[in-house]
């Protein structure tokens, strides 16, 4: 450039060798340093580097002039510059702009290379290889589409010529879900922790996740953590749940968004827990009838315990009962086995199992005893039918029929008495004849073949009626010719009932409402009533 100081006229002012400065409107000219014209004149070497234009001016003291608008064109792109919102979604396309600068930070407009992208995100989608256009005047808009989630870069480059530029990618909505930090096995009972994270459709958690979670199982019986929204706050797309499962065997909890969008599993194998016995028994059993039950082995939340190995021994509140004998499970059974037992006294009675050796692991049930119950009559009669307590019990009743005061001489005795409801059967025997008593008189009924019957018909006119009878004999061995007068008390016959394993309770007979069919005598031995059916006293025969 060559500086000329001029006089008013625009002649070159020879004479003029002041010193002079320079300077530019572009901050980042390289100016020559101060110094004088010779004869009004100066070349110097001047560089404008911002483009689009710049000026230079020289001034001395007194005087100043200026070049004027310079035009400055930018120079090759040294470096790469990326624009756009630091922020992005995973999955969202964000755009970003790619200008071309050269070694002053002009716009290199004049640029028409190709530029490649790469980013630290490798499952993102980057923009295909792209040469610049003169349209572009050095920059060009380009989308990218990250799908990790957090710090993200994002690289240009032509060549050696670079530049890059960091995001804060966010998840997206989330899409799915997994259970994790859940125990592979679990006693029954015990409360179990389980974490539900939340993912989008890239695998990141979703940590805006916001929605209703709630947990259901496949064991009926669990104890669940109640349905709840997350909190992005905190739970930043992860959360804690908890379970309690009391069902033996592998169980699935399924964690669902409320809306159904998406759910997940998992499965735990819930072990049993200690050992105890249930007995299942007849709510109601006859004295003396097979009660048959089960004995299984369950912890204390009823699931069974199949593989349970160990020996049971049983006990009774009913000191007369034939308890079960002692079982060996030895874990073939499937944690449970039938049992028998026979119980005799009345009313509600228990039948105990325990473990042998260790008597803590125990187990009870109870069952109604049905049985007999027989009220004798009211004192007087003739001819009483009472009670033979020391041969009876409530599975099997003996009845005597005995003498009472103000029966004379008789040869036989006998009584029909209809049973109501099949409560009762035929004992064995039926008819039982009276041992000899010292001091006592009784009939004297011989060697065999004897006057004595006795009967319980299942079917025809007769079922169900007590057919009994004794008598002396009037000829053959043994034979009594004369009625024989009894000791009061003496017992002339007794008759054996067994209770009906299906009886149901109630009334057999009462001597109070004795039935139609009810016939009863004492005679002599030319057949003349001596006692008859009035003076017969009977008592009740029930099931209770």
């Amino acid at each position: 450039m060559s500086v000329r100081a001029v006089d008013l006229h625009g002649n070159l002012a020879v004479d003029y060798g002041a010193s002079v400065s320079f300077n530019s409107t572009d901050m980042f000219a390289r100016l020559p340093a101060p110094g004088p014209l010779s004869q009004g004149t100066r070349d110097v070497a001047v560089a404008l580097a911002k483009a689009p234009a710049g000026s230079i001016s020289v001034t001395d003291r007194a005087l100043s002039g200026s070049t004027g608008q310079i035009t400055v064109e930018p120079g090759d792109v040294v470096t790469f510059a990326l624009q756009g919102t630091v922020t992005a979604t995973a999955g969202a396309p964000a755009d970003v702009t790619v200008v071309a600068y050269d070694g002053f930070a002009n716009t290199a407009t004049a640029f028409r290379g190709a530029v490649t992208f790469n980013s630290t995100d490798a499952k993102s989608d980057l923009p295909a290889v792209y040469t610049f256009t003169p349209a572009d005047a050095g920059q060009h808009g380009f989308q990218v589409t990250f799908k990790t989630a957090g710090a993200q870069g994002l690289t240009v480059a032509s060549g050696v010529p670079s530049g890059s530029m960091s995001f804060t990618v966010a998840a997206a909505g989330a899409v799915s879900c997994a259970v994790s930090q859940f125990p592979a096995t679990a006693p029954a009972g015990s409360q179990v922790p389980l974490r539900v994270t939340v993912y989008d459709l890239f695998d990141n958690v979703s940590t805006g996740f916001a929605g209703v979670v709630q947990l259901t199982s496949s064991d009926a019986r669990a104890q669940l953590s109640p349905a709840s929204a997350f909190d992005p706050s905190s739970d930043r797309g992860s959360r804690v749940y908890s379970a309690r499962l009391l069902s033996a065997g592998p169980q699935m909890v399924t964690a669902a968004e409320s809306t159904n969008t998406f759910s997940c599993q998992a499965t735990v194998t819930i072990d049993v827990g200690r050992a105890q016995f249930v007995i299942t028994l007849p709510v109601d059993v006859n004295a003396g009838a097979d009660a048959t039950g089960t004995v299984t082995v369950k912890d204390g939340f009823d699931n069974v315990i199949t593989d349970y190995a160990g020996a049971v021994t049983f006990t009774s509140s009913d000191s007369l009962a034939t308890r079960p004998a002692d079982v060996t499970f030895d874990g073939t059974q499937g944690g449970s086995v039938t049992i028998r037992a026979r119980f005799i006294s009345l009313g509600v009675q228990s039948l105990t199992a325990a473990q042998i050796g260790d008597v803590t692991i125990t187990g009870s049930a109870t069952t109604n005893v049905h049985g007999f119950v027989y009220t004798d009559p009211a004192a007087g009669g003739k001819v009483r039918l009472v009670l033979n307590a020391a041969s009876s019990t409530p599975a099997a009743v003996q009845l005597d029929l005995v003498a009472g005061n103000g029966l004379v001489a008789a040869y036989g005795a006998g009584f029909n008495l209809p049973l109501a409801g099949d409560r009762a059967v035929a004992g064995t025997p039926l008819l039982v004849e009276p041992a000899a008593v010292a001091g006592v008189t009784n009939f004297a009924l011989g060697i065999a073949p004897k006057a004595v019957a006795a009967a319980l018909p299942t079917s025809g006119p007769a079922a169900g009626t007590l057919l009994t009878g004794v008598s002396q004999k009037a000829s053959g061995a043994g034979a009594k010719t004369t009625d024989t007068t009894l000791t009061v008390g003496a017992v002339m016959y007794s008759v054996r009932l067994e209770l009906a394993s299906n009886a149901t309770t109630g009334t057999i007979f009462d001597g109070n409402a004795l039935p139609v069919g009810y016939r009863a005598a004492v005679r002599d031995r030319l057949g003349k009533d001596v006692a008859e059916m009035a003076d017969f006293a009977i008592g009740q025969l029930a099931v209770r």
